[in-house]
């Protein structure tokens, strides 16, 4: 084989690994992305569900919704703004907000079903959106290899 042949040869499997890993590496992205506004909608559609039926609203959920915000928000390694946008929304609606004043207060529930109708349809939104604009932002250096 000759010296442009293997020249050759070479470059072209360097360009299909280097293809392949970056593929790897986006799917692996966009995975963890949805994961991660995925994760909010249970407990928001939890809750919402037992608002909008009228049911009792115990500390407990509110807690674990805000414990769940402060933790995507940790875990937003893209640095997705819509998803602090919603989460801030999120924890907005719950300043200051018991479990009691939710159960007992028609305007308290009322203004979280409103707020919570608004952030679940967003955080559903962004769980099914295409992240990988997002994912370019990141401009991942290349790993580089040699054959």
């Amino acid at each position: 084989m000759e010296a442009t042949e293997r020249a050759r040869v070479r470059d072209s499997v360097r360009q299909k690994v280097t293809t392949q890993e970056e593929t790897e590496v986006w799917e692996v992205i966009t995975s963890m992305a949805k994961d991660l506004r995925g994760q909010l909608m249970g407990p928001i559609s939890f809750v919402l569900e037992k608002v909008k039926k009228g049911e009792s609203i115990n500390e407990r959920s509110l807690n674990n919704i805000r414990r769940i915000c402060d933790r995507v928000k940790g875990l937003n390694f893209l640095g997705d703004a819509r998803l602090d946008e919603a989460l801030r929304d999120l924890e907005g609606s719950l300043v200051g907000v018991s479990a009691k004043e939710v159960r007992t207060v028609d305007g308290v529930r009322a203004q979280l079903q409103t707020a919570f109708t608004g952030v679940a349809a967003e955080i559903k939104t962004l769980a099914e959106a295409d992240v990988e604009s997002m994912a370019t932002s990141l401009a991942l250096g290349k790993r580089r290899f040699r054959l």
